[in-house]
């Protein structure tokens, strides 16, 4: 795995919204897969860059416009834990103004 923002393959952490795992001070590096969320963010220590994915491998019902706005307070803590958003942002694409 590597960030997409900066090309590191090391100090790269998944967080989810699950109540035990908020942004937890010390990630586990022995068990990086454990626990792992339908939507999380994928967080770059080198950059500070976060990615949200949701998986459709453990929601088959995700969809990604919806997803995204409902996982906001993971946008949120990621802010707060001091990563900004990479990546694309499907609330940002221009509408048909009609």
């Amino acid at each position: 795995m590597r960030c997409l923002s900066c090309g590191n393959s090391r100090d790269l952490h998944y967080y989810s919204l699950a109540a035990r795992d908020y942004l937890p001070p010390e990630p586990d590096h022995q068990r990086p897969h454990q626990a792992r969320g339908a939507r999380e963010v994928e967080a770059c220590d080198q950059c500070h860059g976060a990615l949200k994915q949701i998986s459709l491998l453990l929601d088959a019902d995700a969809e990604a416009g919806a997803d995204d706005l409902a996982s906001l307070a993971l946008d949120l803590l990621a802010g707060e834990a001091g990563y900004a958003r990479i990546g694309f942002n499907p609330l940002f694409l221009p509408g048909d103004p009609a």
